[in-house]
């Protein structure tokens, strides 16, 4: 495994911390989860408090 593939395994693990999720209604409101996404790798969409998806940056 390459240090670049090890890094990437590791940013995607993180990214289901706080911060990473977004209500569905927040993607068409602001630009902001685009940041987001690059520093944790994953989002999760949360429609009424249920995962609708994942975002994955990948």
């Amino acid at each position: 495994m390459t240090i670049e593939t090890s890094k990437n395994i590791e940013k995607i693990r993180r990214g289901f911390n706080m911060g990473s999720r977004i209500g569905v209604t927040q993607l068409g409101r602001s630009t902001k989860w685009r940041q987001d996404l690059e520093n944790h790798a994953v989002l999760e969409i949360l429609d009424r408090n249920q995962t609708a998806g994942i975002l994955n940056l990948y």
